[in-house]
C-alpha cells in the first residue's frame, strides 16, 4: 500500500477584531473551512470550532448559528444568522454587525498537504442487513455496504478506491482509523460513517485525493459523519438535518438545511 499525504503546519492570522480582540488561527481551529467557499444553509448550527474560506465567500443562512469566528474575503449574513465573531473585508446583508480586520489567506495554501492514494484491487462488499467481522488495515478497492449492512474496521491505515454506503447503512471504526480515498465517499440518506463507542471524532480522519467536478464527499438527509474529513481537491457536501462530528475540509463545503456540526479536530 503507497498512500502519501504531506503533513500539514499551517497558521493563518487574523488582526484585531472591532471588539479588539486579536486571533490567531491554526488548521484545527476549523470546524468548516474551504479553500474557495463555504455555505451554510437556514438553521445549521455550528459548535465548538469557526468557520472559515480561504479566497471566497462565507455565506450563513437563514437562523443559523457558529459560537465562534467566521473567517472569509466576504461574508454574506441572512436574516437571523449570527457569530461569536466575524473577520471579512466585505460584510454583505448587514450593516449592523461589526467585521474586524482580515488578513489573507486565512491558511497559507502553500503549507496545505496534497493527498495521494493507491488503492488496492479487490472489491469490499457487503449485503444488506449483514454485518462482518472487523477488516485488517490494508489496500483495497471500492467499499460498497447494501442497506442497514454494516462493516467494521479493525484499526489503522487503509487505502480504498471508494467508499459508498447505502440507506441506514454504517462503515465504523472499531479502533482509531485512518482512511485515504481515492475517488468519492457517497453516504445515502440515514447512512453512517464514524467510529465505535467509547472513541470519538479524533480517531478517525478521511483523506480524499479525488477532485474535478462533482463532490468529492457527499452525506445525505439525517445522516451522520464522525472525523476530520481533508478533500483540498473536492467539495464537501453535508446533507440536511444531518448530525456531524469533526471537521470538514474542502475546495468548498455546502451544509444542509437543519444540519448540525460539532468541532473536533485531528490537525
Amino acid at each position: 500500500m503507497r498512500w502519501v499525504v504531506v503533513a500539514v503546519a499551517a497558521c493563518g492570522t487574523l488582526l484585531p477584531a472591532a471588539r479588539g480582540r486579536a486571533q490567531e488561527h491554526a488548521i484545527g481551529a476549523y470546524a468548516v473551512l474551504g479553500l474557495e467557499d463555504v455555505s451554510l444553509q437556514g438553521r445549521v448550527r455550528v459548535s465548538g470550532g469557526d468557520i472559515g474560506a480561504n479566497r471566497g465567500t462565507v455565506t450563513l443562512g437563514a437562523g443559523s448559528r457558529v459560537d465562534g469566528t467566521v473567517a472569509a474575503d466576504t461574508i454574506r449574513v441572512r436574516r437571523g444568522a449570527r457569530a461569536g465573531d466575524f473577520f471579512c473585508r466585505l460584510m454583505e446583508g448587514s450593516t449592523a454587525i461589526p467585521c474586524g480586520t482580515l488578513t489573507l489567506p486565512v491558511v497559507d495554501v502553500a503549507t496545505l498537504s496534497l493527498v495521494q492514494v493507491v488503492p488496492g484491487a479487490a472489491e469490499v462488499r457487503v449485503p444488506a442487513r449483514a454485518v462482518t467481522a472487523p477488516l485488517d488495515p490494508g489496500a483495497y478497492g471500492a467499499v460498497k455496504i447494501g442497506p442497514r449492512g454494516r462493516l467494521l474496521l479493525a484499526g489503522g491505515s487503509y487505502a480504498v478506491r471508494s467508499i459508498a454506503i447505502a440507506p441506514k447503512g454504517r462503515l465504523l471504526c472499531a479502533a482509531p482509523c485512518r482512511l485515504g480515498v481515492q475517488e468519492r465517499v457517497t453516504l445515502l440518506p440515514g447512512a453512517r460513517l464514524g467510529v465505535v463507542p467509547p472513541l470519538d471524532a479524533h480517531a478517525l480522519r478521511i483523506d480524499v485525493e479525488a477532485g474535478g467536478h462533482g463532490a468529492a464527499v457527499t452525506t445525505g438527509a439525517h445522516s451522520a459523519l464522525t472525523g476530520t474529513v481533508y478533500a483540498p481537491s473536492g467539495d464537501v457536501v453535508l446533507g440536511g438535518a444531518g448530525r456531524y462530528e469533526g471537521t470538514f475540509i474542502g475546495r468548498s463545503v455546502k451544509v444542509g438545511a437543519g444540519a448540525r456540526i460539532a468541532g473536533a479536530s485531528s490537525f
